[in-house]
């Protein structure tokens, strides 16, 4: 039948789990199954039984595809099924298929599936009511109205529980007196421990979608929480520890709840296993560790995650779901866990498979390298073994997206330069500055203006004429509404040659405070990544024109509140970067997308080296992904083993640096309060609902 009352449903499952966690259930056999709702309910939370489907109506198999709920599926009348067919054991499932043939055949059916099952788990509706799913198909028809006296027919019923209006009984059958006397005991646990927790008789029972990820996840959720599943996962632990013959099943079982747990994200009760599973989780098979890891990690729990994450590494240093893990939320290595990628990152690739994992390591390897600890000789080798390493790794035969990535990225790091004193001259820029209405102006008239309106920062940014129409407009919008501190700002156009004075009037902002700025030679290469390293080129110019603090950020955002404590925060600093502490790799740690420079000669510095390092990518021809957050990383390292920097970093509540869906405007509302110093929409597209809403929002 294609739908099931919700009534029940807790009660049986939990007493599934209670029988199971006495004694293995080899087979659940759902008689009846119709659209599947009990392999979809607790077929994650039984993993270990195998599901068998009993159905009459064959069109249902395809329709509900039961083929891919069950291991096996039977389309019979239970009447005249063979049930030699069925493993023996486990237990029988049986609800509106007992209304829909007569009383004595229902008796004979269910004494029939005792000699084959351990258990029978019935859901009999007493009373008068219509059979759910009536008339969708010839057998959908009641031919029997269950009474109270019937149920004193059916062989084995040990415990009836009457529930709802009208009411449903769950009762629980059992072949012999000792499985009756599990029966009994699992079935009346369950009553009392749903009793306990208001779940025994759940309001707005009906009506439930069994094909709702939300819905079965929210069932798995509320039940794997209940303290009594908890406590038998641990009492299982013990088992494990005690009973060496019962090992096997003692840890597939708890294998299974842990992986249940998991998908109903029920964290706590989870970890609470795990914990309890051994002080040293590393004896655990795989599986175990795999388990504990997505827990740890969906907990942040970030010593957990180091722990498990080197465990599976030490068994299989090509383990990505490891790396990641360890790489995407540590806070920092050391010196120990340096070593051990090091060792992990120069083992080299088996097979032309794991070419694209040895790649990874190598990239995390070098990150830690680069990003932690002090680079001494040792650390120095390290990392120009690691680098040869990744630039010399044959492409896989199949190609390799992620490969091909990373190899990329490893080609702008250049440690020789790094490691080098940095020039103290630089030829000097040949900049163009222009105003809203394109025409040109000169460094003499910008200065004035910035001397009338007492400019505090300068806003620095870069891109080419594809972002400057999608996004400069709001971009430059937002400022000029929402900073409360006089600032200028700048935007940098790359690859548009004689059209900067064209593209500054299209934005119709004739506002002294808006500069437009084009500089010769152009990079070679046209390539969208190139603003991003161009912005930075600038920044040494501007500190040197202005002596004023420059901001240096992207272009596709719309401010949502001022800079005045930012500005306050950054005083006391050379250079502020935007450092996401919860990334170890040189292409995410330091975020592009706020930077703050100071003008002090140590700044000058750093903007000169920088510039320099930008201009021998871009001769060469080389711009890969990230490109402007590599050498952001790699330059602030060059900085500290030249000079003595102060330097200062934002924190993650001090600016959002999260995409989201730009049409989202209630998620919009929710971030828009949660960051100290400002926030920025951050798009692929910039929705017009979004853009018109941000300008309501109090400063």
């Amino acid at each position: 039948m294609g739908s099931s009352l919700f009534d029940g449903k807790f009660l049986s499952a939990l007493t599934l789990l209670n029988l199971e966690r006495e004694h293995p259930l080899s087979a659940v056999v759902d008689i009846g199954a119709g659209m599947g709702t009990w392999s979809r309910l607790l077929r994650g939370v039984l993993p270990t039984s195998r599901w068998i489907a009993v159905e009459i109506w064959g069109p249902d198999v395809e329709r509900y595809a039961l083929q891919e709920l069950y291991d096996a599926v039977h389309v019979s009348d239970l009447r005249c099924f063979d049930l030699r067919l069925l493993p023996a054991g486990g237990v029988a499932l049986l609800g509106n298929a007992m209304a829909c043939m007569p009383l004595d055949d229902a008796v004979a059916c269910l004494g029939r599936v005792l000699t084959v099952c351990d258990y029978a788990l019935l859901s009999i509706r007493v009373g008068e009511w219509k059979v759910a799913g009536r008339g969708e198909h010839p057998w959908a028809r009641q031919m029997h109205c269950w009474q109270a006296d019937d149920l004193h027919r059916l062989p084995g019923g040990v415990h009836a529980v009457f529930l709802g209006d009208p009411a449903l009984v769950v009762m629980i059958c059992a072949a012999s007196p000792q499985l009756q006397a599990r029966a009994r005991t699992a079935i009346q646990e369950a009553c009392q421990e749903l009793e306990r927790h208001g779940l025994l008789h759940e309001p707005g029972a009906r009506g439930r979608d069994y094909t709702d990820p939300a819905f079965l996840k929210q069932f798995q959720t509320r039940l794997l929480g209940l303290p009594a599943v908890v406590q038998a996962g641990e009492r299982m632990i013990e088992t494990l520890e005690a009973d060496p013959e019962r090992r096997a099943y003692a840890e597939g079982w708890l294998l299974g709840r842990l992986q249940a747990y998991v998908r109903a994200e029920a964290w706590e009760a989870a970890l609470r296993v795990l914990e309890r599973m051994g002080v040293d989780a590393k004896r655990g098979s795989r599986e175990w560790l795999e388990a504990a890891l997505r827990v740890s990690v969906a907990l942040k729990r970030y010593e957990q995650i180091q722990y498990y994450a080197m465990a599976l590494l030490e068994r299989d240093g090509g383990h990505v779901e490891a790396h990641q893990a360890l790489i995407e939320r540590a806070t920092e290595f050391n010196a120990e866990q340096i070593e051990a990628l090091f060792a992990l990152a120069t083992r080299p690739p088996q097979s032309d498979q794991e070419a694209s994992a040895c790649m990874q390591r190598v990239f995390y390897g070098l990150s830690a390298v680069l990003l932690f600890g002090g680079l001494d000789p040792v650390r120095l080798v390290q990392a120009r073994e690691l680098l040869a390493l990744g630039l010399s790794l044959p492409p896989p035969v199949e190609p390799d997206p992620v490969f091909t990535k990373i190899q990329g990225m490893l080609s702008v790091v250049d440690l020789e330069r790094v490691f080098t004193p940095g020039p103290q001259v630089l030829p000097a820029l040949a900049v163009r500055l222009l105003g809203g209405d394109g025409r040109e102006r000169s460094l003499q008239a910008v200065q004035a203006t910035m001397a009338r309106h007492g400019t505090k920062v300068l806003f620095l940014t870069a891109m080419d004429e594809k972002y400057f129409n999608r996004y400069a407009r709001d971009f430059v919008q937002g400022l000029f509404e929402r900073c409360e501190v006089p600032f200028l700002v700048v935007i940098g156009l790359v690859g548009c040659g004689e059209r900067v004075p064209v593209l500054a009037q299209s934005l119709g902002i004739d506002d002294e405070r808006l500069v437009i700025c084009g500089h010769d030679p152009e990079p070679a290469i046209a390539d969208g990544r190139v603003y991003g390293c161009v912005r930075f080129m600038l920044l040494e110019y501007f500190l040197e024109a202005f002596a004023v603090p420059v901001c240096c950020t992207d272009v596709d955002l719309v401010m949502q509140r001022g800079l005045g404590s930012l500005v306050e925060h950054c005083a006391g600093y050379d250079i502020v970067f935007n450092e996401n502490r919860i990334v170890l790799t040189i292409g995410d740690r330091f975020v592009a997308n706020l930077t703050w420079f100071n003008p002090t000669p140590v700044t000058r510095q750093f903007a000169r080296f920088i510039r320099s390092y930008f201009q021998k990518l871009l001769d060469a021809g080389l711009a890969s992904d990230f490109v402007d957050q590599i050498v952001l990383s790699l330059s602030r390292r060059h900085l500290e083993q030249f000079a003595a920097p102060r330097l200062g970093r934002l924190d993650p509540l001090d600016i959002n640096n999260f995409m989201f869906n730009q049409h989202n405007i209630a998620q919009f509302r929710t971030i828009a309060g949660l960051y100290r110093f400002l926030s920025l929409y951050v798009s692929g597209e910039s929705s017009p609902e979004t853009v018109s809403w941000w300008k309501g929002v109090p400063s």
